[in-house]
């Protein structure tokens, strides 16, 4: 295979225009079909050598001169198969060329396609017309850039369908991380106010016990000086009336 095919830097230079992409494309297009065509005449010399090697006869006048009937139809075979070798080397070449990117392999399908129906120059710039029986092989360069190119588009398709699934998958997380901690917030927020609630519980259970308690202790005491009360009275009216007899007599004393 020529280096002029098998030169793929150009389709994959950065920053390399639609334009450029056209250009090259055009060239390594006209260079296959000019390859196809030459390839195919090729095989058409052979065939046709073949079909004469079949007919040959020889002379009953000159039985040793030239070839054999066998030698010349093992030649045409070898020259055959020689040819068919070389075009099916130069179509998967051709192939494993346009195929290089799908943007490429669009490119170079509707330009070979054009120059198929249309024609194209060749390397010595005379304009060609590509032969029927070359065509079918460049048909099948334009359908395997086709099979390319559809399958490249699913695969683009599947990828994107894997992207927007991943990215649903990571806001789904993305939420249920969010409320996995508003829970955990909800949760130690709820924490707090339980203690909180606790303390309050725990306070006036103990408030109530000392209420009690006290409230024991004051009735006691109340029932104490309650007991009490019922000596001091009559001593207190003793008093009373003690005191007033005195102060009588001493009054009577003075008044005599």
């Amino acid at each position: 295979m020529s280096e002029l095919l098998l030169d793929r830097d150009d389709v994959f230079r950065e920053g390399i225009t639609p334009l450029e992409l056209q250009a090259i494309a055009e060239k390594k297009s006209a260079y296959i079909l000019e390859k196809i065509q030459s390839q195919s005449k090729n095989i058409e010399s052979a065939k046709k050598f073949a079909d004469e090697a079949k007919e040959y006869k020889r002379v009953w006048y000159k039985p040793f001169a030239g070839d054999s009937k066998t030698d010349k139809v093992a030649d045409a075979l070898v020259q055959t198969n020689a040819a068919m070798s070389g075009l099916s080397d130069l179509i998967q070449e051709s192939v494993r060329f346009t195929c290089v990117s799908i943007q490429f392999a669009q490119v170079m399908h509707k330009t070979m396609a054009y120059m198929m129906v249309n024609g194209f120059k060749d390397s010595n710039g005379n304009q060609q017309k590509l032969a029927a029986s070359s065509q079918e092989f460049v048909e099948e360069i334009l359908n395997a850039a086709e099979d390319f190119v559809a399958a490249q588009l699913l695969a683009e398709k599947k990828q994107a369908e894997i992207k927007t699934r991943l990215d649903q998958k990571d806001e789904i997380d993305a939420n249920q991380s969010r409320q996995l901690e508003e829970l955990e917030t909800l949760l130690v927020e709820e924490r707090e106010i339980n203690k909180s609630q606790e303390k309050s519980i725990k306070f006036l259970f103990d408030y109530v016990k000392t209420k009690e308690q006290f409230d024991k202790e004051q009735s006691a005491l109340i029932e104490k000086l309650s007991g009490q009360t019922k000596y001091i009275r009559p001593i207190l009216i003793f008093s009373i009336f003690s005191f007033v007899a005195a102060v009588s007599a001493f009054a009577l004393t003075f008044l005599r």
